[in-house]
């Protein structure tokens, strides 16, 4: 073999990352709209699929009737929302978008539901800011932060809210007659 040979399979199989770095490499596998849509339906998917889980195991073959316990304006939104997202332009990756990707698949790798709707409100926060105002990904991105609320946020509250109330229910605490009712 000659040795330019050589050296021709090893560009071929292996673009050199020194030379452009990581994100003219990326680039050439996913562009930037391809990755925020990924920030986006990733989270989405792992903290449903809690919720389908959980309710498959409770209900059966009635959790597919029941939606799987999530509302069916939840599951508009994020029909909405992935159709926004995946119809956008092209774009260059930037550093921090390779970093929020990273925490974000961080934060969904682990089985914790609770956390992939915090990584998505964290994607969701970042792809608005990242979008051109006015843009589908920003609106996309908007409906999924949106999705956050009824999903995780909400309920957080109410349980952070109301367990004190629940305690000194509990206690008796709040009956001024002292259990006498």
């Amino acid at each position: 073999m000659k040795g330019g040979s050589q050296t021709s399979v090893a560009a071929v199989s292996c673009p050199p990352l020194a030379e452009d770095g990581l994100q003219r490499y990326l680039s050439g596998w996913v562009s930037r709209s391809e990755l925020f849509a990924g920030l986006l339906i990733i989270p989405i998917a792992n903290g449903v699929a809690g919720r389908v889980i959980d309710a498959s195991r409770e209900l059966g073959w009635g959790a597919l009737t029941a939606g799987f316990n999530v509302s069916a304006i939840v599951w508009l939104a994020i029909l909405a929302s992935l159709r926004l997202v995946l119809r956008t332009d092209k774009g260059q990756i930037k550093a921090l978008d390779l970093a929020v990707g990273a925490a974000v698949l961080c934060l969904t790798a682990l089985p914790i539901p609770k956390l992939s709707w915090v990584a998505l409100t964290l994607s969701s926060i970042y792809v608005s800011r990242a979008s051109p105002a006015g843009a589908a990904m920003q609106r996309g991105s908007l409906i999924c932060l949106a999705l956050t609320a009824p999903m995780l946020w909400g309920p957080a509250l109410m349980h952070v809210y109301f367990e004190p109330f629940q305690k000194a229910d509990s206690l008796d605490l709040l009956n001024p007659m002292g259990g006498l009712s």
